[in-house]
Order: structure tokens, then C-alpha cells, then sequence
């Protein structure tokens, strides 16, 4: 006996990922660069 079973597209996971993270807005270089280090540094789960 057999099962057919769905089929998931790697393609829809990764348009479903591209629209996620578009509602995030881009941060400015020297932004990421200070949560990292603050993250880094004193464990700053916020950052």
C-alpha cells in the first residue's frame, strides 16, 4: 500500500521566507555593527 504524500516546493518555503523578512526594515551598517557588538559583548538578547 502506498501513500501519496503532499509535495512542498522548496520555491514556495523560499518566497514564503522573501515575504517575511521584507516586513523587517533594512538596518543602516553602522546599526548591525552596534547590535552585534552589543550582542558581542554583553549578551544583549534585545539586540
Amino acid at each position: 500500500m502506498s501513500v501519496a504524500l503532499p509535495v512542498i516546493s522548496s520555491e514556495s518555503g523560499l518566497n514564503r521566507y522573501l515575504a517575511e523578512i521584507r516586513r523587517f526594515p533594512m538596518l543602516e551598517p553602522q546599526e548591525e555593527y552596534m547590535l552585534a557588538k552589543n550582542w558581542r559583548d554583553h549578551g544583549d538578547r534585545e539586540a
